[in-house]
């Protein structure tokens, strides 16, 4: 990308806890160097030269970091900004806001002019191939936990900024608008890839076979909604080198039909009994499906939360013979694209009843299909992966929701929505590196010594430079 930063823009105070930093294995990615490949899109006229324009690097920064303390609004951050200048100068010198006769920091207005009209993509990318490089490069610091997402998974799934479309409604007229996002994610990074901006809910399908063709597939799983589960999407995915799983419901009779009957032998346990798959259930497969393979995996009822828990059991079963004619009863009269097992899922859920102070337990079931064969994903990966399908829920959509408080937010003009869910999208893992009991506590801790988005920084630095190993980004 260009760079077209005007000659007052390149004239900046030095990032030291950002582009400092040797580039040498462990060394942290520069935040501001990648910001710096935002091209300037205001209208520099009409200023005097003892106080030229504000930088757009250190706003852009100014913007990331007040979204780290809790600030939402563009009067909340300039007044942190404000304070910030008073009480901790040295944050705003790592920012690199400019210095002249007097302290200076933007105000509202300025913010305004800034986030509503700066250029999207670009903005997008920097922010988006920084995070990605900064998190997998920690995340090889991590040691791996039993219950975390597969580190190759690609989950995909849509959200609408909610209080920018009603907003948008109210003033307007027009509802939506370029305001329902569909993104990609990375449970084991907490990181979203990137986003496509959609009009309505309507186009959520047109816009992620749209953001396929712009992922890196290569040796990825991907994961999505029923939504999905299309022959087209399946065979963007392989040919880019990928492998899918995505759940099978009404919305694929034909394909859901199948997969039941070859399951139909297969008797489910009584509640509570562990899971079986021995050779008398094989054969009663094998009478249809001569070369049927299978295995499964239960994950066993955790922690009561909410008032419910719940016990998931899931069976994978492996047939050529299947896979041969697996959906294609349907209206396409060929088989689905690239199938290699198919999968049933059951949950049994125990939902306690106040009043009677008893237990009620329903059972559930679920399919899908994968095109993971057998030999690189058994039932006790393929069922993580499902569960990491649900990350994109309640990991970035919720976080959103309720912690960034993104649907009461009343910003909607011009580009500032998509903005602001770019700063959130980036915001969410750089908290979760703090490692504390919620990201609501990370962000109050923040919020209330300045000082410590500096602490936040050096230790990324300090985790990578743990790693020997690693080669820098």
């Amino acid at each position: 990308m260009s760079n077209d930063w005007a000659v007052w823009s390149v004239k900046q105070m030095a990032f030291p806890f950002m582009n400092e930093i040797p580039p040498q294995p462990g060394s942290l990615p520069s935040l501001a160097h990648a910001l710096g490949a935002v091209p300037e899109h205001r209208q520099l006229r009409g200023y005097r030269k003892e106080a030229p324009p504000y930088p757009l690097v250190p706003m852009l920064l100014l913007l990331l970091i007040g979204v780290l303390c809790g600030r939402w609004g563009y009067q909340s951050i300039a007044d942190w900004a404000a304070d910030c200048a008073a009480t901790h100068p040295e944050v705003l010198d790592a920012l690199g806001c400019p210095r002249d006769r007097r302290r200076r920091t933007p105000v509202a207005a300025t913010l305004v002019r800034c986030v509503r009209d700066l250029c999207l993509h670009p903005f997008q990318e920097a922010m988006q191939t920084w995070l990605s490089e900064t998190m997998a490069a920690l995340h090889l610091t991590q040691p791996a936990a039993a219950t975390a997402a597969p580190d190759d998974q690609i989950t995909i799934d849509g959200k609408t900024i909610r209080g920018a479309a009603a907003r948008r409604e109210r003033e307007a007229g027009d509802p939506v608008a370029g305001l329902h996002l569909v993104a990609a994610y990375v449970p084991a990074l907490h990181t979203v890839l990137d986003q496509l901006a959609a009009d309505n809910k309507g186009q959520e399908l047109t816009m992620a076979k749209l953001l396929l063709g712009q992922l890196p597939l290569r040796d990825r799983v991907v994961s999505g909604d029923a939504l999905l589960t299309q022959r087209d999407i399946c065979i963007t995915i392989m040919d880019g080198g990928g492998d899918y799983l995505f759940p099978v419901k009404e919305n694929q009779p034909a394909l859901l039909h199948d997969i039941e009957e070859a399951f139909s032998p297969l008797t489910l346990p009584p509640v509570g009994d562990p899971p079986l798959l021995d050779d008398q259930q094989m054969r009663q497969i094998q009478l249809t499906l001569p070369d049927a393979h299978g295995s499964v995996a239960q994950e066993p009822a955790g922690k009561v939360r909410h008032g419910r828990k719940e016990m998931r059991t899931l069976w994978a079963l492996s047939s050529a013979v299947l896979n041969a004619y697996v959906g294609s009863s349907g209206t396409a009269e060929q088989p689905w694209p690239g199938v290699a097992q198919v999968c049933r899922l059951q949950r049994v859920i125990q939902t306690k009843d106040r009043a009677t102070k008893t237990w009620q337990t329903t059972v559930e079931l679920a399919y899908a299909i994968t095109s993971t064969p057998a030999t690189k994903a058994d039932a006790h990966l393929l069922l993580k992966r499902w569960r990491a399908q649900w990350q994109i829920e309640n990991g970035l959509h919720w976080v959103r929701d309720v912690t960034f408080d993104e649907d009461a937010s009343q910003i909607f003009k011009g580009q500032a929505p998509l903005v602001f869910a770019v700063l959130r999208n980036s915001a969410l893992p750089l908290l979760t590196t703090l490692n504390m009991p919620s990201l609501s506590a990370a962000m109050r801790h923040l919020g209330s010594q300045p000082d410590a988005v500096l602490t936040l920084f050096s230790r990324l630095v300090q985790r990578l430079a743990r790693c020997p190993h690693q080669s820098g980004p």
